[in-house]
């Protein structure tokens, strides 16, 4: 919901990337779940300031932003190292049948309405899309969130048959490594770097890239201009 609102919503037809290169997991695609994120975006004053037609002004990131800084363009660098042993030792290790981000867990609901919706959204504009499925740590990959997991990967697949978006998939690729993670789920700055340069000469990436810009066509707005509701 939130990444529709971005497209949809906040940014001008004239910031319309050619390429969309979408990192994300099956985490933020579970409507079981209720979406704080988007609800704090719905109760935000610039939600209303989007609606009736201001929009924000993008400037480039400042040169002096330290590594821990929060830079203008929303990035967070982190140097962290995910050690097992001493990140165990702050926080607790939950299994995935106990993890809230994972149970209960549905595919089908208010997040795939916002996802198609924003794939009918690019299309008519000609933006060509390239999911990314994101890597896990091998710590985090236990038999219960791998089996969802798995069904992420395959739901991915079939939508991207379907709605003709390419599907980049890299879920597995790290499980033996702990050094491009900050945590069990995250990247670090390393890894960031990292997937960058993957992606950076990826064929599905440079083939979009390289193919001629046509007109864009009128695209279906949502009804009474507000983006579906969220749930519980």
């Amino acid at each position: 919901q939130v990444v529709n609102f971005l497209f949809q919503r906040l940014l001008t037809p004239e910031q319309l990337p050619r390429v969309v290169v979408w990192g994300t997991g099956s985490r933020g695609f579970n409507s079981a779940r209720f979406d704080t994120t988007f609800a704090n975006v719905l109760d935000s004053p610039g939600y209303q300031a989007a609606l009736s037609g201001r929009r924000p002004a993008f400037e480039s990131a400042p040169p002096s932003a330290q590594p821990r800084e929060l830079t203008s363009l929303g990035f967070l660098p982190v140097l962290d190292d995910f050690d097992p042993v001493r990140y165990y030792q702050q926080f607790p290790q939950v299994e995935g049948r106990f993890d809230g981000f994972y149970n209960p867990f549905n595919l089908e609901g208010v997040q795939t309405v916002s996802f198609r919706s924003l794939v009918g959204f690019l299309q008519a504009r000609q933006t060509a899309l390239i999911m990314v499925n994101l890597p896990l740590s091998g710590d985090f990959l236990d038999p219960f969130r791998l089996n969802l997991e798995q069904r992420f990967q395959r739901f991915l697949q079939s939508e991207g048959q379907q709605l003709g978006f390419q599907l980049v998939d890299l879920l597995t690729q790290w499980r033996g490594r702990n050094d491009v993670f900050s945590d069990p789920s995250h990247l670090n700055q390393a890894g960031a770097i990292a997937i960058s340069r993957q992606l950076a000469n990826h064929p599905a990436i440079l083939n979009a890239l390289s193919r001629p810009q046509p007109e864009p066509s009128p695209a279906p707005s949502l009804r009474d201009g507000r983006l579906p509701p969220t749930t519980e």
